[in-house]
């Protein structure tokens, strides 16, 4: 199943930088429990209104999408969904990529049961070559990023991923799919 390099943030984001083709993001957890986005994610489900599109939480982390789709890099994310919606990932559906969306990252949908146990997990996958798996622990916080050592492992993520990316649907076709179900 690999092999990991445990890496720190400062290499992990020297690595992001480097990327001139891609940025892939594999999302896989029903709930992630990061202090800032716990802090939205508790004001969407209290009812609160969108934050604006210019508040600090937001700006950010859009300006760096923008700032990469301008230099031609596709920033992309692949959202495997459990069966049963949690109220986390209504907050992702409804707030997150909608933001994300506006600033230039194309989100799609896969159901989890439908992918392998390999591709279960968090991780980014940098101009097709190179993986760097988030690491949570078991009430989804984060503990940090490693360096997949293992390039016959690496293979098979980056393959497997791009065979789900592609058959994925896309962001609009969930909304569709998603908003109009009976509650």
């Amino acid at each position: 199943m690999g092999h990991r390099e445990s890496i720190p943030s400062e290499k992990f984001d020297e690595l992001l930088r480097g990327a001139n083709r891609r940025i892939f993001r594999m999302e896989s957890l029903p709930e992630y429990n990061v202090p800032d986005d716990r802090v939205i994610c508790d004001q969407f489900l209290r009812g609160v209104p969108l934050p604006p599109l210019d508040s600090p939480e937001i700006k950010e982390w859009d300006e760096m999408i923008r700032n990469y789709r301008k230099r031609g890099i596709s920033f992309d994310r692949l959202r495997l969904m459990p069966e049963t919606i949690t109220p986390y990932l209504r907050y992702e559906i409804d707030w997150v990529y909608s933001y994300t969306a506006g600033a230039g990252e194309e989100t799609r949908f896969w159901p989890i049961k439908k992918s392998s146990p390999t591709l279960q997990r968090d991780f980014y996958v940098l101009d097709d070559a190179t993986v760097i798996h988030l690491e949570y622990d078991q009430s989804g916080r984060w503990t940090g990023f490693s360096f997949e050592t293992d390039s016959a492992y690496a293979r098979d993520l980056i393959a497997g991923s791009s065979q789900l990316w592609n058959s994925a649907m896309k962001l609009e076709e969930f909304l569709a799919s998603y908003r109009s179900r009976i509650v």
